[in-house]
């Protein structure tokens, strides 16, 4: 009975091996509107005669196009059949739809429709097909004007891989058709970081760099040049008691208020007194220069007077040298000091120096020094200054000047700082602000000149590339000079 039953179902699926239709390709896959196309159909069955046929061409499988489940339906006509092909025509209409159609081909033998979906496109009368995106399908729209002349540049298009480029500082975007600078979204972020600039000390003078981390002090290169591709200014003092900027960056003084106030001296004169040209730095002597004085000296005639012996011209006086006059007005020993480069004779008789000459080799090499006084450095002249450098007095010399009437709400935060510090202040008249920061070196870190300014001040000053330590803020106004420290953790 076994045998009977596995015999009766061979029967029954024998046809369904035998005679069961298939298509495996169609050529050529595509045509124009208003074109006649011959076609080949290839599969298996593709000869075969059913019942179903009869009425058929030469009793020919029946084949058609369709879109879109069975609608803009095209049927061709079958010319001839072998067991494998199934030639015919495919006359298009000039109005055909264009697009991508499915193959049907009717199965004689099961009396039913063989599917080969999306294997045949009609394209415009225009020539070439064409596509769009659109919605993310490439569709073609049938005039031969589509943006994309295949099907594979529309789909790369309409289903791109994604990509970014730098669109601005920090800021990644798709462009949405795998051109982007970067493939990954990573990779532009690490590069797409805010562009700042720094002006950095080098061996061949200062230069604008990026830190790369987008805290540079300056936003645009050009402005970061405009401060740091210059010579800063410094000042200087003449013989004539006038401070001017020697234009090389290499000045004594780091400020104009600083200079000033040294650099207004009173000039050297001289007058003769017991045989001795001094200066009496009142800027009142009676020769403007020490030699003139030394020449009148050397023949002047001396008359006793309260005080010591005076030169007078020659034959004026009571005494024809100042040795006799001295004898007779029984006046001190001359002696002196070295005040300011000058060997003065104090009149007490208890200056440093008995002769003159001894007075002039030492007062030649006094040791520089300096004080600090009323908040500006200022040498002496007699070796001992407070401060060996001035620049360790510039450090230290904080200004006396407590209090501006044009500066108010002076706020310098946060002090210590590990990196950036805000310095604002309120300035009520219109005048120029001069702001810097100096190492405690005095080397110049930051500076900020603004011409004609006021109202509100407020400035954020990045130094975490510099070293931890002590730094001065020095802010410049027409009352002075206001001097702050700063502590860089």
């Amino acid at each position: 009975m076994k045998k009977i039953a596995i015999i009766i179902i061979i029967i029954i699926q024998l046809p369904l091996f035998l005679f069961s239709q298939q298509i495996t390709s169609i050529s050529p896959t595509q045509g124009n509107q208003g074109q006649s196309v011959s076609l080949i159909i290839s599969g298996n069955n593709m000869s075969f005669s059913g019942f179903s046929c009869f009425s058929n061409t030469n009793n020919l499988s029946d084949f058609r196009f369709s879109q879109w489940s069975g609608t803009n339906m095209l049927y061709g006509s079958p010319t001839t059949a072998t067991q494998t092909q199934l030639e015919g025509v495919l006359n298009i209409p000039p109005f055909q739809p264009t697009g991508l159609y499915n193959l049907e081909v009717f199965d004689c033998f099961f009396a039913n429709w063989v599917s080969y979906p999306n294997s045949f496109m009609i394209n415009s009368s225009g020539g070439g097909s064409s596509w769009n995106c659109i919605n993310g399908a490439c569709i073609d729209p049938g005039n031969g004007s589509g943006q994309y002349i295949s099907l594979m540049d529309c789909q790369m298009f309409c289903n791109p891989s994604p990509s970014w480029d730098c669109i601005s500082a920090g800021n990644c975007q798709d462009p949405g058709n795998a051109s982007g600078q970067y493939m990954s979204l990573q990779d532009c972020q690490n590069a797409c970081v805010s562009t700042t600039w720094d002006c950095i000390a080098g061996i061949s003078g200062w230069t604008c760099v990026d830190p790369g981390n987008g805290f540079g002090l300056y936003a645009s290169l050009a402005s970061c040049q405009a401060v740091c591709n210059i010579i800063l200014p410094t000042w200087d003092c003449d013989s004539q008691g006038n401070c001017y900027d020697p234009g090389t960056g290499n000045g004594p003084y780091t400020s104009l208020a600083s200079c000033q106030a040294v650099c207004n001296i009173i000039l050297p004169t001289w007058d003769c007194i017991n045989g001795t040209c001094i200066d009496p730095g009142t800027g009142n002597g009676s020769f403007t220069s020490l030699s003139s004085c030394q020449a009148f000296c050397a023949n002047a005639s001396w008359k006793c007077e309260q005080g010591g012996c005076v030169s007078v011209a020659p034959g004026l006086g009571q005494y024809i040298s100042v040795f006799d006059c001295q004898a007779a007005c029984g006046i001190v020993t001359p002696t002196w000091n070295c005040v300011n480069g000058f060997c003065v004779d104090p009149g007490n008789g208890y200056g440093q120096y008995y002769a003159l000459s001894d007075c002039q080799t030492a007062c030649l090499l006094v040791t520089p020094s300096w004080d600090c006084i009323n908040g500006a450095c200022i040498d002496p002249g007699t070796g001992n200054g407070l401060y060996s450098t001035q620049p360790l007095c510039v450090l230290n010399c904080v200004s006396t000047l407590t209090f501006f009437e044009d500066i108010e709400k002076l706020s310098i935060y946060p002090n210590p700082t590990k990196q950036v510090i805000t310095v604002q202040f309120d300035n009520l008249i219109v005048q120029d602000i001069k702001l810097r920061i100096v190492n405690n070196i005095g080397s110049l870190i930051f500076f900020d000149d603004i011409s004609a300014h006021i109202g509100k001040y407020s400035k954020r000053i990045n130094l975490q590339d510099n070293a931890k330590g002590i730094y001065f803020l020095e802010i410049e106004t027409h009352e002075g000079v206001i001097n702050k420290k700063l502590i860089l953790q």
